[in-house]
């Protein structure tokens, strides 16, 4: 379902909570059964349903679950940016998974755990992502970016230092998946190549009804889609609605 037909279906709507944030607005609102939140902007962001918290509603942030059928023996996990803990609810009782978030803001946390259900077991730090992976000495297995202000995505996005530090505190295996907004062509091929000198296995994710793309970056082969969808059968414990259609839009970029 796409962000227009969303946001068309959620009416009336009221405001539950309201609060400035280094000068921009922070809005948390219901309709019906659901709830989300608005940050320095318009743009529906962390859709829950109150009926099934724990199901990902949102496309483009259900992509994220793909870095699980790429590499089912991922245990280490860091999540770049919590906003409305969807990945947190989502994987709370996968008890294999070791999963750290990074936050910014304690505003948004805050929020988080008075609106969006942050499970009391999460492990969420308060800090720059940026500084995070600067001074970060673990590795993990796979590296998931959300970093928005707004709604356009983080500067450090587009930094090569940036996907460096990614690079070094990935494993042998490392897995990155960045949630991100180019506003030309030539911005993304640029970035591509960028990455593509620390993760030389590349795809992409891109949505009909959505302005985001998913970047799948890897330092080994990344799984094709046939066995991503026979994947699934690994974890039975996630609902994977949905999931098919966004494996069918993966595009794979070649290596040379």
């Amino acid at each position: 379902m796409s962000e227009r037909l969303i946001a068309k279906h959620l009416f009336p709507q009221r405001i539950i909570e309201q609060q400035c944030i280094k000068g921009e607005k922070l809005l948390v609102k219901e309709s019906g059964r659901f709830r989300w939140f608005e940050y320095a902007g318009a743009s529906i962001q962390s859709l829950m349903s109150l009926d099934s918290p724990n199901q990902i509603i949102m496309p483009v942030t259900q992509s994220f679950l793909l870095c699980l059928l790429i590499n089912p023996k991922a245990v280490n996990i860091l999540n770049l940016g919590l906003g409305g803990a969807a990945l947190e609810r989502c994987l709370a009782n996968l008890t294999k998974l070791s999963l750290t978030s990074i936050e910014a803001s304690q505003a948004i946390i805050s929020m988080a755990k008075s609106h969006f259900l942050l499970p009391t077991q999460s492990q969420v730090i308060c800090a720059s992502a940026e500084q995070f992976v600067a001074e970060c000495d673990q590795q993990y297995d796979v590296v998931l970016s959300d970093l928005f202000i707004g709604e356009q995505s983080a500067d450090c996005i587009f930094e090569a230092s940036f996907y460096q530090q990614l690079d070094q505190i990935t494993t042998e295996q490392g897995l990155v998946l960045i949630n991100l907004f180019a506003d030309s062509e030539q911005k993304l091929t640029a970035l591509l190549l960028t990455i593509k000198k620390y993760f030389p296995y590349l795809a992409l994710v891109e949505f009909e009804d959505f302005s985001n793309i998913i970047v799948i970056a890897s330092n080994v082969e990344i799984t094709l889609q046939q066995q991503l969808k026979a994947n699934k059968a690994l974890l039975t414990e996630l609902d994977w609605q949905g999931i098919d259609e966004l494996i069918d839009h993966i595009t794979y970029i070649p290596r040379y």
